[in-house]
């Protein structure tokens, strides 16, 4: 009698399989975590152990030279009797021009460079290459400055008036020209497109000094468009901030214009002394204000482009200079170099034997430091 022996079949069971993206999403959140955790660690141990990073350049001139920095892009452009120095932000020399400046006044813009000697009638202008071109104004020159789309702005002294300016584009030609009356002049500022002209100045023809605001489009017409009374907030700078925003900085208050001279916003000083300001690449512009000029406990003041406070700290010390990028406010002062967020939080400090003339923020995190004998780039975090 055949027996036939059963076989065991192995039970089936239903496994229920675990999606890959749930496991992919786990360990991209994990990741996150790490960087976050990484990022607050880095941001405190920046505070607690604030220090500039080590030099990376420096470049010595005598101390009676005169000379004048500016910001140029990522560089930083050096102007002195000697010529005009590009250097990038890692210290090194780009290009230099050979060419002989008494009393450098210098500008710069996305653009290019535009300088002269002060009271000379000769304008250059280099390119980011170096590359430089001539033409010759009518009048003395006392200060420029250059539009981000290239047309440039010399504010001249001309005979018989208390103020003039002209305009020229990017090849030299003239485009406008404008003559105070009997009105002061005090500061020009051409839009980011180079075709709109603000003009500050004081009327001192009635009871009580007055300010006053005039728009030019100096394609059209030396007749001004717009005009704006600021009353006896006089305004020793203005500067557009794109074609369609004037920051006026005055006596009493920051006041912010459109480009049909109406007012946006005011931010007051409170009865306050302005004795720095620095208006940042983006929504950072930067006040000092003490009880006077001599005054060791200044209040810094961090705004942005709506008139709002980013911060507002107090400063024991005899400031120097101050400087505004999109992320810092850097100091120079009796204490050293200082530089903080625009929460006013302290995110590095240098000390030195010397003193620190002025100190200029690069885009990103560079700092330019200008001591007496020499001139310095920093990295700063």
């Amino acid at each position: 009698m055949n027996s036939t022996k059963l076989k065991k079949v192995p039970a089936v069971t239903h496994q229920e399989k675990k999606p890959k993206n749930k496991s992919l999403i786990t360990i991209i959140c994990c990741i996150v975590l790490l960087i976050t955790a990484f990022v607050i660690f880095w941001d405190t141990i920046s505070i607690i152990f604030p220090d500039f990073d080590n030099s990376v350049y420096r470049f010595t001139y005598p101390t009676s030279q005169s000379r004048k920095f500016v910001p140029f892009k990522n560089n930083m452009i050096f102007c002195c009797s000697d010529g005009i120095y590009c250097i990038d932000k890692k210290g090194n020399e780009k290009w230099m021009v050979p060419i002989v400046f008494d009393q450098p006044i210098v500008a710069a813009s996305d653009y290019g460079i535009v300088a002269a000697s002060k009271n000379s009638t000769t304008i250059y202008t280099i390119d980011a290459s170096g590359k430089v071109k001539e033409f010759s104004s009518d009048f003395p020159v006392l200060n420029l400055k250059i539009a981000k789309k290239g047309n440039i702005l010399a504010i001249i002294d001309k005979p018989n008036y208390s103020g003039a300016v002209e305009a020229y584009d990017n090849k030299g030609m003239p485009l406008f020209v404008w003559s105070a009356g009997s009105v002061n002049f005090v500061d020009a500022a051409l839009s980011a497109d180079g075709r709109k002209l603000a003009v500050s100045e004081i009327n001192t023809s009635g009871t009580e000094l007055e300010a006053k605001i005039q728009l030019f489009d100096i394609y059209k017409s030396e007749t001004p468009y717009a005009e704006i009374s600021l009353g006896n907030n006089l305004i020793s700078q203005v500067k557009w901030v794109d074609n369609g925003r004037i920051l006026c900085v005055g006596d009493n208050s920051l006041v912010c214009l459109d480009a049909k001279a109406k007012q946006k916003w005011a931010y007051d000083y409170n009865d306050l002394t302005l004795n720095f300001v620095s208006i940042g690449d983006k929504n950072n512009i930067v006040l000092a204000l003490g009880s006077d000029a001599l005054d060791l406990n200044m209040s810094i003041r961090s705004i942005n482009l709506a008139g709002k406070p980013n911060s507002s700290f107090d400063y024991d010390g005899m400031i120097y200079s101050v400087s505004a990028n999109n992320k810092r406010v850097l100091v120079c002062s009796s204490n050293g170099v200082e530089a903080f967020d625009k929460r006013g939080r302290l995110r590095e400090t240098v000390k030195t034997n010397k003193e620190i003339y002025k100190g200029y923020l690069l885009p990103g995190s560079t700092a330019f430091l200008d001591e007496g004998g020499y001139a310095e780039l920093s990295g700063i975090r």
